[in-house]
């Protein structure tokens, strides 16, 4: 399987949007997947954020086009969804594995896996 290692560190930022840059467009991500091919698996622009709830880490779909989903549970518009070290996020086609990383304790760094079929 074919995977790109992406290293997200949020830090203590309150919200960090996912999504793709597009040039047309004036608001950008804070974390542009283009390099993914993200448009034509189905990203939006701003597809989903990563937050801080309560010292826990927690995705939001942005009302997306095609949809965020968690462990393969389709997560409702605009509502927070507790993340944890191994699951699996589709954002449209476009799916990874987030990985906690061990040397950071809090604010955890995340280490993305993309996988590029799936």
């Amino acid at each position: 399987m074919d995977e790109n290692v992406l290293s997200i560190d949020i830090g203590w930022q309150p919200r960090v949007v996912i999504g793709r840059f597009d040039p047309a467009a004036s608001d950008a991500p804070d974390i542009n997947l283009n390099f993914l091919d993200a448009a034509e698996r189905g990203v939006s622009r701003r597809h989903a954020a990563l937050f801080w709830q309560n010292r826990v880490l927690c995705i939001e779909d942005l009302g997306s086009t095609n949809g965020t989903l968690v462990n393969g549970k389709k997560l409702h518009p605009h509502t927070a969804h507790v993340l944890g070290d191994g699951d699996v996020v589709q954002l449209g086609f476009l799916q990874f594995r987030l990985r906690l990383d061990p040397n950071r304790k809090y604010p955890p760094k995340l280490l993305a896996l993309f996988v590029s079929q799936i």
